[in-house]
């Protein structure tokens, strides 16, 4: 009965790629190749037969056929690294990776087979790049993305972090990728790690993000204690230049600069009244230039409100007082307009008349006809406004002339003069009739006759 026969069959090939740690105490290769009849196995180096020797051991063995498995007989060969004779006892990375093949003689029903392997060294991550370590990107823009990758047995994985304790993960990949525009805050670095079982490397990447400088001013004083104006800026890039003007017209060398730095610069205050007025810093980069940050430099009287209110503060309190001042002033109006109102509703009024409070004070300058005491009868007695009119000094009086506040009163009330609503407060008024404003005379007593009895009385 003849034997079942078979070509070599590897039933157990080399990987593709093979590892070492440096100080790896042992090293082996094994490969099993199933054939009928049997064949022999053999390894070769970078293309050179590897033997028995001080550097490396080979070991072959015959495996019976398995019937349970299905398996004819085999043959097993494994290749061990004698380390104690490694020079330096420990593998170099260079000297060291080779290929290394297992491959079978053929036998009567088949070829030969072999598998090959690259040996490698296993080290840590090392040698890292990026495909960009610095970028710069204006403020809104969106930045490319960011490749990472580092030199390492086996391979590396990666993460990308952020943040001072480095504690933000920005990607977990070797790729980072920015979907959305940046702001000035996205300005920093960040740090790609490579990490692998033999340890890990990482190498930074620096974010540029460019904005035009804002600024700020203050008004201190400097170790010797001359008072100065201080601009500080923050911008990107951080070379920045300032520019001072005062009133609107643009400092020069005769002023006095000094310490002048990428962030900031001072401005040196005269000692004379020429340091008051309305201060303003400018800052440039090659981005963009600053709003005017002003500063008010008051007198002594107004450094105090100055130095509590600020500059924009000042302007709302200004803007306070100036209302103030018109509200008072409308006031003012409405209270004349309100007093006029009043006046000429009394000159209007029935019963008054603009000189006096009474007709009879009309006349008291006036010199009257003398009156005849016979004119309203024999027994009529003097009143007493006739003793009155004789014992007043008419020769003294001049012609009537009215007075100034006539004229004035006269100019507020011309439309009503010349309407003939109310009288002309200037012209003298006519003199009433005699007689008028006098006393009516009491009728006559009958003549007294004698007592009589009671028929004198009864007419009898």
């Amino acid at each position: 009965m003849d034997t079942l026969k078979t070509p070599p069959t590897f039933i157990q090939d080399l990987p593709d790629i093979r590892g070492a740690a440096r100080d790896a105490p042992f090293i082996s290769f094994e490969c099993r190749v199933e054939c009928e009849p049997i064949c022999e196995i053999m390894w070769t180096k970078d293309g050179e037969r590897v033997t028995n020797s001080e550097l490396y051991i080979v070991r072959n063995r015959i495996i019976p056929e398995d019937i349970l498995h299905n398996r004819f007989r085999s043959v097993t060969s494994t290749l061990q690294f004698n380390m104690t004779a490694w020079p330096g006892r420990r593998l170099e990375r260079d000297r060291d990776r080779a290929n290394y093949t297992c491959m079978s003689t053929p036998n009567m029903v088949g070829d030969g087979v072999s598998s090959s392997m690259l040996f490698l060294v296993e080290y840590p991550p090392e040698a890292m790049s990026l495909s960009d370590s610095v970028i710069q990107v204006h403020e809104g823009n969106v930045p490319p993305d960011v490749e990472c990758s580092a030199s390492s047995w086996p391979p590396s994985t990666y993460m990308w972090l952020r943040g001072e304790n480095r504690d933000m993960v920005m990607a977990r990949d070797d790729t980072l990728s920015f979907n959305d525009s940046v702001t000035r805050e996205h300005g920093g670095k960040y740090v790609c790690v490579a990490e692998n079982r033999h340890g890990k490397a990482q190498i930074e990447m620096k974010l540029e993000v460019l904005y035009k400088p804002e600024c700020v001013v203050s008004e201190t004083t400097n170790e010797a204690g001359v008072a100065i104006l201080m601009c500080k800026a923050d911008g990107f890039p951080t070379k920045i230049n300032f520019t001072w003007s005062k009133d609107n017209e643009t400092l020069d060398d005769e002023f006095d600069m000094d310490s002048e730095a990428d962030d900031h610069s001072v401005y040196v205050l005269p000692s004379s009244a020429e340091r008051y007025g309305l201060y303003a810093c400018i800052a440039i980069n090659d981005v963009g230039v600053s709003r005017p940050c002003e500063r008010m430099v008051s007198g002594p009287g107004l450094a105090g409100w100055h130095a509590e209110f600020g500059d924009k503060n000042v302007l709302v309190i200004a803007a306070i007082i100036g209302s103030i001042a018109i509200l008072f002033v409308l006031a003012i109006i409405i209270i004349i307009l309100i007093m006029r109102k009043r006046r000429l509703r009394n000159f209007s009024s029935p019963g008054k008349t603009p000189l006096g409070t009474g007709g009879d004070s009309l006349y008291q300058n006036v010199s009257g006809a003398p009156v005849d005491p016979k004119q309203n009868g024999p027994s009529a007695p003097e009143s007493e406004g006739n003793v009155m009119y004789e014992n007043m000094p008419f020769h003294r009086q001049g012609p009537y002339k009215p007075d100034s506040s006539d004229e004035m009163v006269y100019a507020d009330l011309y439309d009503d003069v010349k309407a003939g609503k109310v009288p002309d407060p200037r012209m003298k008024p006519p003199l009433p009739p005699k007689g008028i404003g006098k006393k009516p005379k009491e009728p006559p007593l009958p003549p007294k006759t004698k007592k009589g009895g009671l028929f004198d009385s009864l007419g009898i």
